[in-house]
């Protein structure tokens, strides 16, 4: 891989791609299909994040034409009638599975409050172009017909989405959605494949990966559509097709370093050119696949985020607004660790570890799990802001209940929107709820002004932590007298 391609990659996204190389594994392409989805299986869970628990997680089968039958999974984070991401894996047409792409399953289903239905469609070479596209059709006019009755989910809200040649599968059938009068919420293309021919910029400067690489594409597609001619087809470029208009609406996810951008970009061009409402995101130094790298790439659980967040606005816009009356902030969020972690882990990381080289180990503690915390997400769902509300503890001089906050950190590209002080208003508010009489906390000294605007005043001497100076503040939430009588 040339060394400019390697520096554009961010530190943790370059040294997920010098693992893989040092590990040595056989590639994909030279191995058979059969042996290809067995590697791609026992990889394909090792940087993903914890699989998320749900109430429902099904099996089951859908009538295509003829005799066929489509294994399907259901993902539901609860009971109730929900709206429904139909979900197409990636994996060249040739490998992966529903098993390979349960935890993003189960992940977006979480995140969203929608139920995800992941397709089993058939692979090539046993199975060569247009079946997936006939499976991937075959699945969705099924649920539209069946799911309310089948199922217990609401076909009357529905999207399709998927990642790589899922991407690509999700994006045809909402064309052909389109045609046939079944209206779709959204289209969830995460860096979907969308041209017939490998002959853009990004494909020539991708040539040799990381992780997708022209020689894994070509075996991809020689198994798929040997017949070099017939790519032409739009169920297998949808770039090409004639007509876009009135489509479902998009949200496209991109890495960065990946042969399919430029395509997938050009895509999106289509679509808004002929009116359809495009959301694309290109997720700066990472590469294909690395919505599936969780446990290591930051990237990753933003890009979940984007996506859910995506997912709930088209599919879910009465419980965005509903969100949005509770907490009166666009986008603000309290609840427990468990419940935010994924969304303020990677402010936290990029802030505190990346922008301020604390080390990680000192930045995530035991108290997060005892902490309310708070989580701002821009227009577009993505976290940008975050804080904690750590537990009250009895302070018998104070005659009182001593709250703290702390790990208060907003996105660079943020600042300056006055979201640090709704998230810090957000946190005091909860403490005086609570009937806290005092909120302590450790301010880095360049944040101090920030504190004092709030009411907070200095607490003795300059001291350093995790070598940043920093000083105590602390703001009196009831007055000396009405602590001394409670």
């Amino acid at each position: 891989m040339p060394a400019d391609v390697l520096a554009e990659l961010t530190p943790v996204m370059r040294s997920v791609v010098e693992r893989m190389a040092r590990a040595g594994r056989p590639p994909l392409h030279s191995l058979s299909p059969v042996e290809a989805r067995a590697a791609y299986a026992a990889g394909a869970g090792v940087l993903d994040i914890s699989r998320p628990a749900l109430q429902r997680a099904e099996d089951f089968l859908m009538a295509g034409k003829g005799d066929r039958l489509i294994p399907a999974r259901l993902y539901a984070p609860s009971f109730e009638r929900l709206p429904i991401l139909v979900y197409f894996h990636g994996g060249g047409f040739t490998v992966g599975s529903i098993d390979t792409h349960d935890t993003l399953c189960r992940e977006l289903a979480r995140r969203s409050g929608c139920a995800v239905v992941s397709i089993d469609y058939r692979l090539a070479p046993e199975h060569r172009f247009p079946a997936a596209v006939e499976d991937a059709w075959d699945a969705l006019v099924w649920l539209w017909a069946h799911a309310d009755l089948r199922l217990g989910l609401d076909a009357g809200r529905l999207a399709v989405g998927g990642d790589s040649a899922g991407g690509t599968l999700a994006a045809v059938t909402a064309i052909l959605a389109r045609d046939a009068g079944i209206g779709l919420a959204l289209q969830l293309l995460i860096y979907p494949g969308c041209g017939a021919r490998q002959d853009t910029p990004s494909h020539r400067r991708y040539a040799q990966g990381p992780v997708l690489s022209e020689t894994l594409i070509d075996w991809f597609f020689s198994l798929y559509l040997p017949d070099a001619d017939r790519r032409d087809d739009w169920r297998f470029a949808p770039l090409l097709a004639d007509d876009v208009e009135g489509v479902a609406p998009a949200w496209i996810g991109l890495a960065e370093s990946d042969p399919v951008r430029d395509a997938a970009i050009a895509y999106g061009d289509k679509l808004r050119a002929a009116g359809v409402p495009v959301d694309l995101e290109i997720y700066r130094g990472v590469a294909h696949e690395f919505f599936k790298m969780g446990r290591a790439v930051p990237e990753a659980l933003r890009g979940h985020a984007d996506a859910a967040a995506a997912m709930r606005r088209a599919l879910r816009p009465e419980a965005t607004a509903a969100a949005t009356r509770a907490h009166g902030t666009p986008g603000l969020q309290l609840g427990t660790w468990r419940q935010l972690r994924q969304l303020a882990t990677p402010v936290r990381t990029e802030v505190f570890v990346r922008e301020q080289g604390v080390p990680a180990p000192l930045e995530m503690d035991a108290a997060d799990a005892f902490s309310l915390h708070a989580v701002i997400c821009g227009e577009k769902g993505e976290p940008v802001a975050t804080g904690r509300l750590l537990p009250a503890e009895n302070d018998h001089v104070l005659g009182g209940a001593v709250a703290k906050i702390g790990r208060m950190a907003v996105l660079a590209s943020h600042r300056g929107q006055g979201l640090g002080w709704q998230m810090l208003d957000a946190l005091v508010e909860a403490a005086r709820r609570r009937g806290d009489a005092r909120i302590e906390l450790h301010a880095q000294c360049r944040a101090g002004d920030f504190y004092l605007r709030r009411g907070f005043l200095p607490q003795g001497e300059i001291f350093e932590e995790a070598g940043i100076p920093h000083i105590a503040m602390a703001l009196e939430l009831r007055p000396a007298a009405q602590r001394a009588a409670g």
